[in-house]
């Protein structure tokens, strides 16, 4: 009865209810600050914070953290709290500084020491440096997963690291640390990870991770370690993952020693040349996914024998390349992996094989090898899978159709370097992204069914015997990026709207064709192009106005027939006006499918021919127009294209003189002028080009000195031969009667040198005057200082005096002028 009198009472009295209501909002409210984060741990949190970020700078390119704001640090990011002591257990900071245009600094691990519950600590790429913090993290008596991976860590790692006895998971790898492995380390028994990778650490793997018994994952890859691999894996049964890879072990290694590792998928032992596999004949407890084997020493494994690898019935990938294996290729290998089988790079003779059975095999590289004979005709049948194929590299013989028609449904198809011949079928439906055929000894017409199909990225047919004309209609490829079709006997005039057809090509080369006629103006529409060499065809009239092709990083024209001007308007080209290299990533690779990828090489000049890929070829940059017609001045234009590593006009009819803006081209290694008409003296500023190792202005008009130092100093007599009025240069010293032109050009100089001492002797005189006469009528006008100034002197006279008398000199003094005098002894 009571209790419903209350609560009647309750509801005829509002404001009580609004009281007891506001009342338990507090509380709850209370509450929940009461479940934050631990204040000293929120205060080392927002220290760490600006360790990693200055509060009072802006930097573009970081994760700022924006939500490390409240009391409450267990609702900020990257941060792990434990659900009932809210003690933070959890900080993963990954990749804050990595995209931040920062220096690596030194990590402050003394931040994290308030975190005396944290668990898990996970810094990887944010550019620290310093010595490895093991003293300092060694407080954190619950550490299991410590991550510092792709950072600048240098130094040793210490002795000390054992004092982390509870980790679980180590992660070094991508860093600066030399010396040795520690012994310690195996005294971390709890180790089920350890990543090492990717650093500089030498010496041998210690015996003592025999006691790392419950490690599932070594990873030692890209190191400089040594040695024969120790017996030590045999004790650690639940291995998983081993990755000995790039480093230098030596001696034999058996995989006996892991016979008994029933979880062991992956190991990878690659690049040790000096390692020697030995022939495992065990049938083993594992059954491994991935086996990479490749540049090591397979030289006394024979794979025609059963064994160990013809055991492994659940490979994904089989690396077998450069490992100097010989013989057939026996028929099992071809059916021992599910994904990818590499072989290239060995001795294997003989002729291409069939499987016992069809496989699920994707990627097979067979390249690179002694292979003979032709393609068996079922051999597609036997991989009905298979999306990628490279024999290239081999003897293969055979009608090129046949090999054409037995991988249709191929994505990349890479035959190049055999003896394949005949024509190229009139007739055949291809699915292909990549097409190789370079360097055989294919003949005919190119027909539309290779052409046709807006899958191709990349069609590769130099150095065939292809004939005939270009034929546009040929063309429709909306996706084709890199087009080779150099070293052939290609003829006619290239189609106007053949350019429309291909819109995505970055890399066109046609170069040691018998093409004719004008080069079409439409280039301009192939905005995507970097790389044009049209080289030794017999193209005829003007250079093509190409300037809006604004990604254009080399152009070869050279050994044709082009005549009338340079263009000047090269400098609308941004790759060559840069002050740094062009960015040609997509160059570097052409991608095929989702994993596999292929250089794209160039040949160019560089005071000889080179191919350039990879790397190399993304920082390239030149122009070469060398043996045309051309004629009128250099641009002074071109000057300004200061990211040009080559430029060669040489063997034109190109007049007047070297343009003084070439000093402009810091960039480059290769200057050829040579055999043109050109006048006038070398420009002295050309000193300046530090890079420049391949120079010639052989064979013109030029007269005066040459310009001596830095990289001018190395150069050879054959730079400059053919140039009667030059001297100064190696085996030419310049005379004291010059050439008139050059006698009135010092006559200049000096009169210009004689007017600017006059007026620099003029400009001294009347300062010795304005500051002599001035001092005087100063101390004149100011009785004060003329005093002092006269008591200074006879203190200073004074004691000249004394000093005079006790080393043999007397003095007088005369109506306040003082001389000295040597007394005879």
């Amino acid at each position: 009865m009571a209790a419903t009198f209350s609560s009647i009472s309750l509801f005829r009295r509002p404001w009580l209810v609004m009281f007891l209501t506001l009342a338990l909002i507090l509380h709850l409210s209370m509450a929940s600050d009461s479940t934050s984060c631990n204040g000293s741990e929120r205060e080392a949190l927002l220290g760490l914070k600006a360790s990693f970020f200055p509060p009072n700078e802006t930097i573009e390119g970081v994760e700022d953290l924006d939500s490390w704001k409240g009391l409450n640090c267990c609702d900020w990011e990257g941060v792990e709290c434990h659900n009932t002591t809210y003690h933070v257990v959890g900080l993963n900071l990954s990749s804050l500084r990595s995209n931040a245009n920062l220096q690596s600094e030194n990590f402050d691990a003394n931040l994290l020491t308030p975190l005396e519950q944290l668990q898990y600590l996970v810094l990887s790429n944010n550019k620290l440096g310093g010595e490895l913090p093991v003293e300092e993290i060694s407080s954190l008596k619950h550490l299991y997963w410590l991550d510092l991976s792709k950072n600048s860590f240098e130094g040793k790692i210490p002795e000390e690291i054992d004092q982390l006895l509870s980790l679980r998971h180590l992660n070094l790898s991508n860093n600066q640390l030399q010396g040795r492995l520690p012994e310690s380390l195996g005294n971390i028994s709890s180790l089920q990870f350890l990543s090492l990778s990717t650093n500089q650490l030498q010496g041998t793997i210690p015996l003592s991770f025999a006691n790392l018994s419950l490690l599932k994952d070594l990873d030692l890859e890209d190191n400089q370690l040594e040695g024969t691999i120790p017996p030590i894996f045999d004790k650690l049964r639940y291995l998983e993952h081993l990755n000995l890879s790039r480093n230098d072990f030596s001696g034999n290694f058996s995989f006996s020693m892991l016979a008994n590792h029933p979880n062991l998928t992956i190991v990878n032992l690659s690049h040790n040349n000096k390692l020697v596999i030995l022939q495992t004949n065990d049938t083993p407890a594992f059954q491994l996914v991935e086996l990479d084997l490749s540049y090591s020493d397979m030289s006394k494994y024979d794979l025609s024998v059963p064994g160990f690898l013809s055991n492994q019935k659940t490979l994904s990938k089989l690396l077998l390349a450069y490992s100097n294996l010989s013989g057939s290729i026996p028929p099992w290998v071809l059916g021992a992996s599910h994904n990818w089988l590499y072989l290239h790079g060995n001795m294997f003779t003989g002729q291409l094989v069939l499987p016992p059975t069809p496989t699920d095999l994707l990627k097979l590289d067979l390249s690179n090898n002694r292979l003979s004979g032709e393609l068996p005709k079922e051999y597609h049948s036997f991989f009905p899978h298979l999306s990628e194929i490279n024999v290239s590299g081999n003897v293969l013989t055979g009608n090129v159709a046949s090999y054409l028609h037995a991988f249709q449904g191929l994505d990349m198809l890479d035959l190049s370097v055999n003896k394949i011949s005949g024509n190229l079928p009139l007739e055949l439906s291809l699915n292909l992204l990549f097409l190789d055929l370079t360097n055989n000894q294919v003949t005919g017409n190119l027909p539309a069914s290779i052409t046709y199909g807006n899958r191709l990225r990349a069609l590769w047919l130099s150095n065939n015997h292809l004939t005939g004309p270009l034929l546009s209609e040929n063309f429709n490829l909306l996706q084709l990026e890199s087009l080779r079709l150099d070293g052939n006997s290609f003829s006619g005039t290239i189609p106007k709207n053949l350019f429309l057809r291909i819109p995505s090509l970055k890399v066109l080369n046609i170069r040691n064709n018998n093409f004719s006629g004008s080069i079409p103006v439409e280039l301009e529409e192939l905005s995507n192009l970097q790389v044009l060499i049209l080289r030794e065809n017999r193209f005829e009239d003007g250079l093509p106005v190409m300037c809006m092709v604004k990604r254009l990083t080399i152009l070869d024209l050279s050994r044709n027939n082009l005549r009338e001007s340079i263009p000047p308007c090269f400098q609308n080209i941004s790759s060559w006006v840069q002050n740094s290299g062009p960015s040609l990533e997509s160059l570097n690779s052409t991608r095929i499918g989702t994993e596999t990828s292929y250089r794209e090489v160039v040949s160019f000049t560089k005071g000889n021919n080179y191919d350039y890929f990879g790397l190399t070829l993304s920082l390239m940059t030149g122009i070469d127009l060398s043996q045309n017609q051309l004629q009128g001045h250099i641009p002074t234009e071109l000057g300004l294209l200061k990211g040009l590593i080559v430029l060669n006009i040489s063997n034109n009819h190109l007049t007047g003189s070297i343009p003084a803006s070439f000093d402009q081209l810091r960039r480059i290694e290769v200057l050829d002028l040579s055999n043109n008409k050109l006048e006038g003296r070398i420009p002295p500023q050309l000193v300046l080009l530090y890079s420049l190792s391949t120079f010639s202005v052989a064979n013109n008009n030029l007269s005066g000195v040459v310009p001596n130092g830095f990289q001018f100093s190395t150069f050879s007599e054959s730079s400059y031969h053919g140039n009667p009025g030059l001297c100064g240069f190696m085996g030419k010293p310049c005379s004291t009667t010059l050439p008139p032109s050059e006698v009135n050009e010092d006559e200049e100089e000096d009169s210009i040198w004689e007017k600017d001492n006059l007026v620099l002797y003029a400009v001294i005189a009347m300062g010795f005057i304005v500051g002599f006469w001035g001092v005087l009528a100063f101390f004149f006008l100011n009785m004060k200082w003329r005093t002092l100034c006269f008591e200074t002197m006879d203190r200073s006279i004074s004691s000249l005096s004394l000093r005079g008398k006790s080393r043999g000199y007397s003095s007088f003094s005369s109506s306040g002028v003082t001389s000295y005098s040597v007394l005879g002894k």
